[in-house]
């Protein structure tokens, strides 16, 4: 499958990106060369090849949970750029009208 002008043109569209055309020749080519090798390794035979292959063989180590105290109360929110009632303050991710 391939990425075609309008689908590049379209994903632009619904993320506010301004792409002018020579960028957007690059993307497409870029965006098909990624394609063109995900499909070729989708084709590998990996029937016989165990999914943790080139793990080591090793587990992964874990360490004790154990309990530890905590920052104080605005110990965290010491160097945030804004905060409200003890809480980090950030903008809002909807804007509402």
């Amino acid at each position: 499958m391939a990425v075609s002008r309008e689908d590049l043109d379209r994903v632009a569209r619904l993320a506010h990106l301004e792409l002018p055309a020579e960028e957007a020749r690059a993307m497409l080519r870029d965006l098909n060369g990624i394609l063109a090798i995900a499909e070729r390794l989708g084709g590998l035979d990996t029937a016989g090849i165990d999914p943790a292959e080139g793990s080591g063989g090793e587990a992964t180590p874990l360490r004790e949970d154990a309990v530890r105290p905590g920052l104080a109360p605005g110990e965290a929110t010491a160097g945030a750029p804004a905060t409200r009632e003890g809480l980090f303050q950030v903008p809002p991710a909807f804007e509402t009208e």
